[in-house]
């Protein structure tokens, strides 16, 4: 007869992924291609399905190509608990503001124990533009307007500011651009559209990753802040690039 120690860890061994045969599949995901802006993120979704009485906790990582860990790029959530049936599951997949623009061959790597099992991922993360609140002082909101990365240098940058009604704006440069010269003009009142510029000499020019710019808003009220149907001018040769705009939710 065998002792309640003994059964107790047989009973075990048939339920984690220890036992002979049990293992798991990973399907997806889909999409397995998308773009994301640099500091956001984008949702794909995932099948992770246990077989031959897999029971237990399976780990998601991003890598590369080669395997190694991809920096920059993280996954939420970070593990999935598998018991019996098969688990959809929507993943969010967020770009750090450091990495460059381009498309990143990565793969969704899903690891429990010894079994690991992997799936091809292409990401392509596109220059951004991110409003970031910097402090509020009295009814004035002061948000930094950062740029992500950058490949080369620029001399230039426009981008579209909608502000909630009632608000008013005023724009200077950011740490990257003290030698630029900003420009603000209102498009319209409702919505509170503006359009904001930076020029600069060619030995001026600036990259990112930083702070470009520093939008002052007065006035009462909360809404969201826009920015949309922004570019840069590439330094000597002005070819315009399109540049991703971002939101920031003003709180009263």
């Amino acid at each position: 007869m065998r002792s309640p120690l003994v059964l107790l860890t047989l009973t075990a061994c048939a339920q984690f992924p220890g036992a002979p045969g049990a293992t798991f599949t990973l399907s997806g995901p889909d999409p397995a291609a998308f773009t994301l802006p640099q500091g956001g993120s984008q949702t794909t979704q995932i099948v992770l399905a246990p077989e031959g009485g897999f029971r237990g906790r399976v780990n998601l990582f991003m890598v590369n190509a080669h395997g190694d860990p991809a920096p920059g790029f993280t996954v939420a959530p970070l593990s999935v608990w598998l018991s019996g049936e098969p688990v959809s599951q929507t993943l969010e997949v967020s770009a750090l503001e450091y990495l460059a623009p381009g498309t990143y061959a990565l793969k969704l790597r899903a690891q429990s124990g010894s079994i690991v099992r992997e799936r091809d991922l292409s990401a392509t993360v596109v220059l951004t533009l991110i409003p970031k609140l910097l402090e509020r002082t009295g009814s004035t909101y002061f948000v930094g307007v950062y740029l992500g990365q950058t490949l080369r240098a620029y001399q230039g940058m426009q981008f579209r500011i909608e502000a909630p009604l009632g608000f008013t704006l005023s724009f200077s440069p950011g740490p990257l651009t003290q030698e630029c010269l900003p420009e603000l003009h209102p498009l319209s009142q409702t919505p509170n559209v503006w359009n904001a510029l930076l020029v600069c000499e060619a030995r001026r020019a600036f990259q990112g990753p930083g702070q470009v710019g520093t939008i002052a808003l007065m006035g009462a009220g909360e809404g969201m802040l826009s920015l949309t149907h922004a570019l840069v001018v590439r330094e000597g040769s002005y070819q315009e690039e399109p540049v991703h705009g971002g939101n920031l939710w003003l709180a009263p």
